[in-house]
């Protein structure tokens, strides 16, 4: 095993652990899980295509001390791992830091903190309607296997941006593409995570 996934893998345990009593607490303040996300959403303004998630089933998916990790792989840039922690949930939203590491774990930049509200969230996978074709496939990375919405998008012309949205868990795709003139030109994979099932 690669020494970035052993330190995930740590990581991963750790925050697992270590969230149980408060991940109990801020899920019983929720009432009852908003299900699966295996039907599209409502469409949220005329012209967009209708969003994966809901902003309830993303809360759902972020109690505190949710984590994921992303490889970023792309022309012309070192190979990464951008980490992204949830260090506060709340009703309205929550307070994320994210950091960006090389293979080696050398950190690249100052980790940061932001802070989204759950619409704002789920406004993220907002795409125009008649630029987005959506479909339902399976979808393998290094952190499994997932029923996922497909999003593919031609943005600009020539660009084809392709995003998988996990059906079982609510958040960022668990895999993206992009592809200029036919070539892949950046890839992002979700290699490990602890988002809680809807």
């Amino acid at each position: 095993m690669r020494p970035i996934l052993i330190a995930l893998t740590s990581l991963g345990l750790t925050l697992g652990l270590a969230a149980c009593a408060g991940d109990r607490a801020f899920q019983s303040s929720l009432g009852p899980s908003p299900g699966p996300a295996t039907s599209l959403q409502p469409q949220v303004a005329e012209g967009l295509a209708r969003p994966p998630y809901t902003p309830e089933q993303i809360r759902w998916s972020h109690p505190p001390e949710t984590f994921t990790a992303m490889t970023i792989q792309g022309l012309g840039m070192a190979d990464s791992v951008q980490e992204t922690e949830w260090i506060e949930s709340d009703l309205e939203g929550c307070k994320m830091r994210g950091v960006t590491v090389l293979a080696d774990l050398t950190p690249v930049g100052e980790p940061s903190i932001d802070r989204a509200t759950w619409r704002e969230l789920r406004d993220h996978a907002s795409f125009p309607a008649l630029s987005t074709e959506i479909t339902r496939e399976i979808v393998r990375t290094e952190a499994g296997e997932f029923d996922a919405w497909k999003y593919e998008m031609e943005l600009q012309p020539g660009v084809i941006t392709r995003m998988w949205f996990d059906t079982a868990t609510a958040g960022a795709p668990v895999a993206v593409t992009v592809e200029e003139d036919g070539e892949v030109v950046q890839r992002m994979s979700l290699i490990a995570h602890n988002r809680r099932a809807l």
